[in-house]
């Protein structure tokens, strides 16, 4: 059985894109996650030892995306997602990017993908 923590809508920014102006200056992004995990061992114990800290989860997506630097949301998602699995007891994640704002004819353009833990 699989348990899925959500965290939506996570704002926060980072300098990518591949145009000279989205290269200048950090762009606003929107990051939200459902990770899977395992939750009987906190639900037994009421203890955060045992769980998922969603703050601190939170802060290292706005950590690492302030502090990266691609041209694609593509390579964003992929980076992100390994970070995700390398610090926090993962077994999948999904993840979706929002750009509000990035190109003209619509209010948002993103990515989302899943991945298995290897």
């Amino acid at each position: 059985m699989t348990d899925i923590i959500f965290i939506d809508n996570i704002p926060t920014q980072s300098v990518i894109g591949i145009h000279d102006f989205e290269k200048a200056a950090p762009q606003k992004l929107i990051i939200s996650v459902q990770l899977e995990t395992c939750i009987r061992a906190a639900a037994a114990s009421d203890s955060i030892k045992d769980a998922l800290d969603y703050d601190a989860i939170s802060r290292f997506i706005d950590t690492f995306a302030r502090r990266t630097n691609v041209q694609l949301l593509e390579s964003f998602a992929e980076r992100l997602v390994a970070e995700l699995f390398a610090n926090f007891a993962l077994t999948g994640v999904h993840l979706r990017i929002q750009k509000p704002g990035a190109i003209t004819l619509t209010q948002q353009v993103g990515v989302a993908i899943y991945r298995k833990a290897n």
